[in-house]
């Protein structure tokens, strides 16, 4: 299943001043989490964030991929950046 509005931070690795975003795909989804695959960036760059609904219409009415359960309404806009790992 494709998430629109849910992307990845892609970071070349031989420069890292280089970036693209990328549609993130989910695996599955339940209430309160969702499963994200891994490895939708280009060849030669990492994953390095994510981030969801990142515009100022991110989507159309009743179309976001993720949705509170206590009210109905679109999730909120979120940027996650991944720790860096040695």
């Amino acid at each position: 299943m494709i998430a629109h509005y849910l992307q990845f931070y892609c970071v070349l690795s031989k420069d890292q001043r280089k970036t693209v975003f990328t549609e993130a795909k989910i695996d599955s989804a339940r209430l309160g989490f969702v499963v994200i695959v891994y490895g939708t960036c280009p060849p030669g760059y990492a994953a390095k964030g994510l981030r969801y609904a990142w515009a100022t219409a991110p989507c159309e009415f009743k179309q976001c991929a993720v949705y509170s359960q206590e009210n109905g309404l679109p999730g909120p806009p979120f940027l996650w950046n991944a720790p860096e790992l040695e």
